[in-house]
């Protein structure tokens, strides 16, 4: 911390919006991994498997 405060041109109101908008980051890339696995998972127990005798085979 004392190292990025030692840094010209960077004040601590800058390095405390650089923290929030990493901190943002990691949030939204979080909620993006949640919504992924949620939609593998819903498409994985969605699939159609020829032969399985739990699904319904389609009208001809």
């Amino acid at each position: 911390m004392q190292k990025a405060m030692d840094l010209d041109g960077l004040d601590l109101c800058k390095l405390l919006e650089v923290n929030d908008s990493a901190t943002n980051m990691v949030h939204a890339v979080a909620n993006l991994e949640l919504v992924l696995k949620d939609k593998l998972e819903f498409i994985s127990n969605n699939l159609y498997v020829p032969g399985d005798s739990s699904c319904p085979s389609p009208a001809q």
